[in-house]
């Protein structure tokens, strides 16, 4: 599953930087994307409790520009919290395509499909979670300079398909569902 995770990925990133036409060459260029947040996490399944915790999430993307309106890359999700005393976390992987209706225009909408990943470790048990399922977002930045673009986000990831949950490294279940949400500041060079 990794593997192929991994060859969609490295695909993205060699179509976003092949050689194109001469007008779309002007829109051309890499791009890397930080974004820090509060996020809400929940692994929901038939044994485990489908409360939502909260805590501190982020993001980092890195891609190509492959139009004045269209920009591929991949983008890495993280999630932790300490409710209780106990760290949980979660960290998606996965490719993504960003799309902006007005080209150069602040509002910025994004889809993509991701791995998803959860862990919660109480220093005696371990509960662990994943799946594949898709990465949707919203952005609206404004240009800080020719480089830098800032503004707010929103991205949601959810993990459903092909998703297990095991306890102590053994598979107890055969269905869950990882969902993260974070709303926060992100900022964009490229």
């Amino acid at each position: 599953m990794l593997r192929i995770l991994a060859l969609v990925l490295a695909g993205t990133l060699l179509a976003a930087t092949a050689p194109r036409n001469a007008a779309a060459q002007e829109a051309r260029g890499m791009w890397i994307e930080f974004g820090l947040a509060p996020g809400w996490a929940r692994l929901a399944c038939d044994i485990c409790d489908a409360g939502r915790s909260m805590g501190v999430a982020g993001h980092v993307g890195l891609g190509g520009q492959v139009s004045r309106r269209v920009r591929l890359g991949a983008e890495l999700d993280g999630w932790t919290s300490s409710a209780d005393g106990v760290p949980e976390r979660i960290i998606s992987g996965g490719v993504v395509a960003h799309w902006r209706p007005t080209p150069g225009g602040p509002l910025r909408l994004q889809g993509g499909l991701a791995y998803v990943t959860y862990r919660v470790d109480d220093n005696v048990d371990v509960v662990s979670a994943s799946g594949i399922g898709p990465l949707l977002g919203a952005a609206v930045d404004w240009p800080v300079s020719d480089r830098l673009r800032i503004g707010p986000y929103a991205t949601l990831v959810i993990g459903t398909i092909g998703g297990q949950v095991s306890f102590n490294g053994a598979e107890v279940q055969d269905a869950a569902n990882l969902n993260l949400l974070h709303l926060g500041i992100t900022a964009t060079w490229r």
